[in-house]
């Protein structure tokens, strides 16, 4: 199950999965399950959602997840607290801002004196691990319809496809030879 998948499971209402026919890997009980604890959780008063996306290579990448991923009428509460681990080579305060920039870009929506940005550690010459921080905003993540599935997939039969596809790889053209 690819991370745009999971985070879907573990978000959408189980009723609108069954409509979508979304298919949700090996384990769909699990997701639901999760998202009826968050939801009793809620009902009685507590407990925030944090969402850790702690891949600094990709995690970026994957914000995309978020665009109309709720439903107004299913989740309770607040949206979702997001915390992205990322890399930047930029230096100084230019880090900060890259980071906001290229979440914004994923997200299409502003971050700006809505996230906060700090650095994890250095982790070679001229890179910096950082954490963005945020709440999802909510022209990113409430859907505007009840039907309306996120905005990065489409519902093709029983699974999901992702729009953003992956670049075929390239066939090896070196005379071939034995591996």
């Amino acid at each position: 199950m690819c991370g745009r998948e999971f985070m879907r499971n573990l978000c959408m209402p189980p009723d609108l999965k069954d409509a979508t026919g979304l298919k949700v890997g090996a384990s769909p009980q699990r997701g639901s399950e999760l998202f009826d604890v968050v939801k009793q959780r809620r009902a009685r008063g507590g407990g925030a959602v944090h969402v850790a996306m702690n891949l600094p290579n990709s995690a970026l990448e994957f914000l995309d997840t978020f665009k109309n991923l709720f439903d107004r009428a299913a989740w309770d509460g607040p949206l979702p607290t997001v915390h992205c681990y990322c890399f930047s080579k930029a230096k100084d305060e230019a880090a900060f801002a890259d980071v906001r920039t290229r979440a914004a870009e994923v997200l299409g929506a502003s971050l700006e004196g809505r996230s906060e940005v700090r650095v994890v550690r250095d982790v070679a010459p001229g890179k910096l691990m950082l954490c963005i921080s945020f709440v999802v905003p909510d022209e990113v993540g409430w859907r505007h319809s009840p039907n309306e599935l996120p905005t990065a997939a489409v519902v093709e039969g029983a699974a999901v496809v992702v729009e953003e596809a992956l670049p075929a790889k390239r066939a090896r053209v070196d005379g071939g030879g034995e591996f």
